[in-house]
């Protein structure tokens, strides 16, 4: 039974134990006195069963000919094999006159095993990375480049310091540039305030790593790669996780997204096409 089927079954068993009238029932359900008059009838001679759609488990009157998706699969089968059924709808109807709608199209190549559904598709090989349990056992740290304060000043840098655990925000400060000592001075305020964290987890920005194989510090004795002021500032007295993956960076986290719907600045930038690319595709999603 559905939802709509449970309902008038409830409020007809209510009529006939005479807790309800006629015409309150009318009103609930929806229907016609002599409607509702005919579905006590039938709960009367066949019980709850009379309730049920009679159309249930048979074809549909509005289905199309079994000629048509025959033709239909055929040549998507032999032409557009590896079309999707978007592209190979729009086929039919302009090389092969076979107009069918897309999305009758894709049930029926699920059915033919010519599609996958988004469900039914391979996962994705990145795994995603589990939220730590303690507050301070990872903090996020990131930049956004945007004009926060519209007209009233030029664009500048917001540094965020977000918790992994609980997704707080712990420190916010504007600056001119995304660069290590405005780093170094959120940071400070982080420390003086919540204490030192476990670890600092960024993206790959040239602040926090070397990127470039031929940098100018070389290599150290033992092999290894050159390092940041950041990063020898950073892995003494705590540790540091460089992020690998582009949707886990701080500035795609929900909390991110949260402070740029809030600010006037981004909602009238998003409007006119000039928000940051990265808050577009965040709100183009929703």
């Amino acid at each position: 039974m559905s939802k709509q089927e449970f309902s008038r079954l409830d409020v007809l068993l209510r009529v006939q134990s005479g807790r309800l009238r006629v015409a309150e029932a009318c009103v609930l359900i929806g229907l016609q006195r002599r409607q509702v008059f005919r579905l006590l009838r039938g709960l009367k001679q066949d019980g709850a069963a009379s309730l049920l759609s009679k159309h249930r488990g048979k074809p549909s009157n509005h289905r199309l000919p079994a000629e048509l998706r025959t033709l239909a699969l055929s040549i998507v089968r032999e032409r557009y094999a590896d079309f999707g059924p978007t592209l190979a709808a729009e086929k039919l109807a302009e090389h092969h006159g076979c107009s069918v709608s897309r999305e009758t199209l894709r049930g029926w190549m699920i059915a033919d095993g010519l599609w996958q559904d988004r469900r039914h598709r391979l996962p994705s090989p990145h795994q995603p990375r589990r939220r730590r349990d303690c507050p301070g056992e990872l903090v996020q740290i990131d930049g956004s480049e945007h004009a926060w304060f519209e007209d009233r000043g030029p664009p500048c840098t917001l540094l965020g310091f977000v918790d992994d655990a609980t997704s707080r925000l712990m420190q916010l400060r504007f600056v001119t540039s995304e660069s290590a000592f405005d780093y170094f001075r959120t940071t400070r305020a982080y420390l003086e305030e919540h204490g030192k964290p476990v670890t600092l987890y960024s993206d790959k920005h040239g602040i926090f790593r070397v990127n470039s194989k031929d940098a100018a510090g070389g290599r150290d004795a033992m092999g290894r790669a050159a390092r940041t002021r950041h990063d020898r500032r950073w892995k003494q007295p705590t540790g540091y996780a460089p992020c690998h993956s582009q949707m886990t960076r701080a500035d795609r986290s929900p909390l991110w997204i949260r402070i740029a719907r809030l600010s006037p600045s981004s909602r009238s930038a998003n409007r006119a096409g000039s928000s940051p690319a990265w808050f577009r595709g965040s709100t183009a999603n929703r």
